[in-house]
C-alpha cells in the first residue's frame, strides 16, 4: 500500500485558491505571509509579512498558531475540542501536532482558512485495453524517402564541414607581423619624388620700366574710378562737394584707394606692403578687406552711403561727411592683439562722466519717426560711420568660428567724445546667443580703435547678428 501524504489547500471564501503536497512542494517547513514573493500570499495588512505556518519535528509536522488563529481537528468525520486535543498532547499553546489519522482546518482570518488532511498520492493505473491502444502509437512513425535524403544530407553536410575546418586548421600560416619601420621603408621604395619646375621671371616691356608702368596703371585706374563716381552721384570727385569743407581731401582719400584697388585687380593681387614704385605699398592683402569687396569702392557691403552719409549734406560737422581711416577698416582681425575688456569699476566711471547724455540708437523707419530732428542728422552720420567698420567684426567672427562654434546676437554701446575717441565699449550679448571670451575680447580692443567724430559726448548704440 502506499503511503500517505501531507496535502494542504489555500482557501478564500470557501473557494479553493493552491494545494501544496508533501515531497514535491515542502519537505521540512512551508512559509506564508502578506510578502508578495512568497508563494502563498495572505492578502490581509494585520498578517505579518513571513510566518512558518508549517514545521516538522522528527517524522511529525506540527502546524504553528498565533493567537488570534483557531483550529477545527476531526477524527473520523467526529471533531475533537481543544481539551481532548490537549489529553492527546496534539495541542499546546501556539502548535498543532498533526496526527496522520485526522483532518481540519486553521483560520487564519475571517476570509482565509488552510486545510490538512493526509491521503494517497493518485496513481494512474492503465488498463489491459488502455495499454493495447497506446502500443500501437508509443513509437515513431516510419520515414518517408524524401524524409530520409534530408537528414542523410544534413548529416553530409555536418560532417565535411568539420573535415574542412579541421584541413584549413591544419595548414593556416599566421600572417607575418610588420614593424613600422618596414612599412615606412616600403613607402619610401615605392614613393616617386614630384620635381616642381621653378618660376620663370617676366621681363619687363621693352622701352619701359618698371615704375613707368605702375603710373601708367594708377592714372587709368584714377580716371576710371572718377567716372564711376561721377556717374552714381552726379557730381565730380576732383572737383569736390561745392560748400564742403574739406572736401578736395575725401576725394583725393576716395581716389588713392579707388586707384589701389584697380592696381590690385589688374596686376593679380600679391603680399600685403609687396612690391616696390608708387602705389605698390599695400597690396590686395590689405584693400580686399574694404566693404568685402575686390573690386571698386561701390560695391562694399554699406555701398558709399555708410561713409558718413552723402545725402544729408546738413550734418552736424561740415557736410556730413568726415575722414574716416580706410586702411583700419580692413585691417586683419586674426592679427589682432587681445587686451582685458575694462571692469566694472571702469564702465562705472564712464557712465557717470556722461551722465545725462541723450542716447542714439542705429537707425530704423521707427526710430527716425520718434526722433529728434537735431539728433537725426548726427544719429545718421554715425550710422554711415558704424556700416563701414562692421565688415570688421563680421570678419573677426569668421576667423573665431573656425577655433570654436558661436552664434547669437551682440549689442554694442559705445561712449564717444570729441574729437573721435571712443572712450568705452559695453558688450551685450543676447541670452541665446555663445561667444567665447576671446571674441568679445578682440572686438572690445578693435571698437576700441575706431575714429568716429564727434562734437559732443556721444553715446551710440547698435546691434549686429553673427551667424554662418
Amino acid at each position: 500500500m502506499s503511503k500517505k501524504i501531507l496535502n494542504l489547500k489555500l482557501k478564500y471564501k470557501d473557494k479553493i485558491l493552491d494545494i501544496v503536497k508533501q515531497g514535491s512542494d515542502f519537505t521540512n517547513k512551508f512559509v506564508i505571509g502578506s510578502n508578495k514573493y512568497l508563494f502563498w500570499q495572505i492578502l490581509d495588512k494585520k498578517f505579518p509579512d513571513k510566518f512558518p505556518i508549517l514545521s516538522k519535528t522528527g517524522n511529525r509536522y506540527k502546524i504553528n498558531l498565533r493567537p488570534d488563529m483557531d483550529v477545527q481537528v476531526r477524527k473520523n468525520n467526529q471533531v475533537l475540542e481543544r481539551d481532548q486535543l490537549k489529553n492527546k498532547k496534539l495541542l499546546s499553546k501556539n502548535s498543532l501536532i498533526i496526527d496522520p489519522e485526522t483532518e481540519g482546518e486553521i483560520y487564519i482570518s475571517k476570509d482565509w482558512k488552510i486545510e490538512y488532511n493526509y491521503a494517497v498520492p493518485y496513481q494512474f493505473v492503465p488498463t489491459a485495453e488502455e495499454k493495447k491502444i497506446a502500443s500501437q502509437f508509443a513509437h515513431m512513425p516510419s520515414l518517408e524517402p524524401q524524409e530520409k535524403f534530408t537528414r542523410i544530407f544534413i548529416l553530409l553536410g555536418i560532417v565535411f564541414t568539420f573535415v574542412g575546418l579541421y584541413i584549413a586548421d591544419l595548414n593556416y600560416v599566421p600572417p607575418e607581423k610588420v614593424d613600422i619601420t618596414d612599412k615606412l621603408q616600403r613607402l619610401e621604395e615605392i614613393a616617386t619624388q614630384v620635381q616642381v619646375p621653378e618660376p620663370v621671371a617676366q621681363e619687363p616691356t621693352a622701352g619701359k620700366g618698371a615704375e613707368e608702368e605702375v603710373e601708367e596703371e594708377v592714372e587709368q585706374a584714377a580716371e576710371m574710378t572718377a567716372a564711376e563716381f561721377e556717374d552714381n552721384f552726379g557730381f565730380s570727385v576732383d572737383g569736390g562737394v561745392p560748400g564742403g569743407e574739406g572736401a578736395e581731401d575725401f576725394a583725393n582719400q576716395l581716389l588713392e584707394v579707388a586707384s589701389e584697388q584697380e592696381i590690385t585687380v589688374a596686376g593679380g593681387g600679391g603680399e600685403a606692403g609687396a612690391g616696390q614704385g608708387p602705389g605698390a605699398g599695400a597690396g590686395a592683402g590689405a584693400l580686399d578687406n574694404i566693404g568685402g569687396s575686390t573690386t571698386d569702392l561701390s560695391s562694399s557691403g554699406s555701398s558709399l552711403d555708410g561713409l558718413g552719409g552723402l545725402g544729408d549734406f546738413e550734418g552736424e560737422i561740415g557736410v556730413g561727411m568726415e575722414e574716416v581711416d580706410m586702411a583700419s577698416m580692413g585691417a586683419d582681425a586674426g592679427n589682432y592683439t587681445i587686451h582685458k575688456i575694462s571692469s566694472q569699476a571702469d564702465l562705472a566711471a564712464v557712465q557717470k562722466k556722461f551722465a545725462g547724455v541723450q542716447k542714439l540708437k542705429e537707425g530704423s523707419i521707427q526710430i527716425a519717426e520718434e526722433e529728434a530732428p537735431q539728433n537725426q542728422s548726427v544719429r545718421v552720420r554715425i550710422d554711415g560711420i558704424i556700416n563701414t567698420y562692421k565688415p570688421q567684426l563680421a570678419r573677426l567672427y569668421r576667423n573665431e568660428t573656425m577655433l570654436m562654434d558661436m552664434h547669437g546676437n551682440v549689442e554694442f554701446v559705445l561712449y564717444i567724445s570729441p574729437p573721435n575717441e571712443v572712450v568705452e565699449v559695453q558688450i551685450k550679448p543676447a541670452a541665446d546667443s555663445y561667444f567665447t571670451d576671446s571674441f568679445l575680447e578682440k572686438a572690445y580692443n578693435m571698437i576700441m580703435d575706431w575714429k568716429i567724430k564727434v562734437n559732443e559726448n556721444r553715446i551710440y548704440t547698435f546691434r549686429q547678428k553673427f551667424y554662418k
